[in-house]
């Protein structure tokens, strides 16, 4: 018996077909964990405005400039960084978020979405929430991640 190799035509509509299917279905997956805060600290000598957009399964939720004091504004004693928290009471759903910040500061901007947080997690444990920690520094913006137990809409 000869095996029959398929045309070229099959094989590419094929691979076609079996991406779409993929693509619906990682498209479609439900985030293991909601967002349940983002902070924000600047750690330039500097004050800075940063922008933070959030966008919750493709809306957006929340655009607010922040004023963040600079090492040189503060009194001899006051804390290192100056910094903000984000915490709504729509966040936490089991849904795609991605966050955006802007800066007034040069080319310092980031944007930061649910797909990046699951590349990093796989196992949440009983963690409801992650808490993203976004750093303005002098050449990047920084991130960090913590996880929380409960979200902001069970608090």
């Amino acid at each position: 018996m000869v095996a029959r190799t398929p045309s070229r035509r099959v094989l590419l509509g094929s691979i076609g077909a079996a991406t779409t299917a993929l693509a619906g279905c990682v498209a479609d997956d439900d985030p293991q964990v909601g967002l349940g805060e983002v902070q924000l600290v600047n750690y330039l000598e500097d004050d800075v405005t940063a922008t933070v957009t959030i966008h919750r399964a493709e809306e957006l939720e929340y655009e607010t400039e922040h004023e963040l004091e600079g090492h040189r504004a503060r009194e001899v004693g006051d804390d290192v960084a100056d910094e903000t928290s984000i915490r709504e009471s729509w966040m936490g759903d089991r849904v795609h978020y991605t966050v955006d910040v802007r800066t007034d500061v040069g080319s310092l901007d980031t944007t930061y979405s649910t797909s990046d947080v699951e590349e990093f997690v796989d196992d949440w444990g009983e963690s409801e929430c992650f808490t993203l920690l976004l750093r303005i520094d002098s050449d990047r913006i920084s991130t960090a991640l913590g996880t929380s137990k409960t979200c902001p809409q069970d608090d």
